[in-house]
């Protein structure tokens, strides 16, 4: 922490604690991600939290567990 705040006076540090924190900031700078993978869905989370942020990307899911197809299919839009 103080090293991160004796660098915040030299550059803009990005928050690290929450990820949506980032992705609004990015947003704020006019960041755009047209093409995203979420490697690891899992339950498909991160792509909502992703998706209310950036409704504009397409999402691409990638899960090996085969248990969470099912879950995953739904969260698609086809």
């Amino acid at each position: 922490k103080k090293i991160q705040k004796k660098l915040s006076k030299y550059f803009k540090i990005v928050p690290e604690y929450k990820q949506e924190v980032r992705f609004f900031y990015y947003k704020s700078l006019g960041i755009k991600f047209n093409k995203v993978l979420d490697i690891g869905a899992y339950l498909g989370t991160w792509k909502d939290m992703f998706e209310k942020i950036f409704p504009e990307s397409k999402i691409l899911m990638i899960e090996a567990n085969r248990e969470k197809e099912e879950i995953l299919k739904k969260k698609v839009n086809i």
